[in-house]
């Protein structure tokens, strides 16, 4: 098999950039885009009512979201949640997006002799999309 030349793999990533807006070297299918809302997660699949963690946005894309906690003890990598983002709206009108995700990944602790951090990172891969959900 023949490596690919450099015009045809000039085109490809071309198009790529095109299609998705991103290049061959970034590992991400979807841009992030910065947002600041409040949302509410849950576990799911617990037997008791899991507690529910509110959690400020820090980013979202086609198939993650990004936040930061104050409780990350409640969440492991791999754990299914329920994400609620609220959105902003008029008065008596509350809507949000709802979706269910997997933790991917938790800020590391700072390193040895360095302050613990209050508010953690915590990143989800969405499972299913998120819809539209409105209330009066």
């Amino acid at each position: 098999m023949s490596p690919l030349s450099h015009d045809l793999l000039a085109k490809v990533e071309k198009k790529m950039k095109m299609l998705l807006g991103t290049t061959l070297q970034e590992r991400r299918l979807f841009r992030r885009i910065k947002l600041k809302l409040v949302a509410e997660v849950s576990v799911t699949g617990e037997k008791e009512t899991a507690p529910t963690d509110k959690v400020r946005i820090l980013d979202i894309s086609g198939n993650g979201v990004r936040f930061t906690s104050r409780n990350s003890e409640f969440y492991h990598v791999g754990q299914i949640i329920e994400i609620s983002i609220r959105l902003p709206g008029k008065s008596g009108v509350k809507a949000c997006m709802r979706g269910l995700g997997s933790v991917v990944r938790i800020q590391a602790e700072p390193a040895a002799g360095m302050p613990s951090l209050k508010n953690k990172e915590v990143a989800i891969s969405l499972d299913t999309p998120l819809s539209f959900v409105r209330s009066i």
